[in-house]
């Protein structure tokens, strides 16, 4: 990625960030990277490309993190990548991205690249998720749990978290959400 399609992504970030998807176009992604339309006209067919675009640099920016999550331990490897999958409240400045990101989600059924891109984090989160309970399960850390159905549940609670309570901004759901999350991981642990 050259360095304009950085800072065209970067700006694209904090327009969404600023006015939601709904508010989102070329002149204010332009504007904020104090860039021409053109500029991104040259990089992008139009808002849709864009997105893509914008998409798929925040599945590497979310692969990245994956990547640098340090704990070995199998219960801090699961917290550590809820805490990347749904707004903290330590770091409220992420709620407004994360509502961005979900209204983008909404698009997909008109949209087979967002739908793809969107499938791709899905995945690479499930993976994670999985693998991550497997080797718990293997280290004698887990029990009486299978790690694809656990996956799948925690997904489940993710998603529901991101468009249950994030769009309303609703930091007690979202404590409250976590918390499941937090218990049902606890609830796998060896005595």
């Amino acid at each position: 990625m050259t360095s304009t399609e950085t800072r065209i992504m970067e700006a694209t970030f904090r327009v969404l960030v600023e006015v939601g998807y709904s508010g989102l176009s070329i002149r204010r992604i332009a504007d904020e990277f104090d860039g021409s339309q053109s500029a991104i006209y040259y990089h992008y067919d139009d808002k849709e490309d864009l997105l893509a675009g914008f998409l798929a640099y925040l599945l590497d920016e979310f692969e990245s993190q994956i990547e640098a999550i340090e704990p070995a331990d199998p219960v801090d490897r699961l917290t550590a990548l809820v805490e990347l999958a749904v707004p903290q409240a330590d770091d409220p400045a992420h709620l407004p991205f994360q509502q961005a990101l979900e209204e983008i989600r909404t698009q997909t059924p008109y949209h087979d690249r967002y739908d793809d891109l969107f499938r791709d984090i899905d995945a690479t989160l499930q993976t994670e998720l999985e693998t991550t309970i497997q080797r718990g399960i293997d280290e004698g850390v887990f029990t009486g749990v299978d790690a694809e159905t656990a996956a799948d549940r925690l997904m489940l609670l993710l998603y529901g978290i991101s468009t249950r309570y994030v769009p309303m901004r609703d930091w007690e759901g979202i404590e409250r959400s976590q918390a499941l999350v937090e218990a049902d991981i606890e609830s796998w642990r060896v005595d």
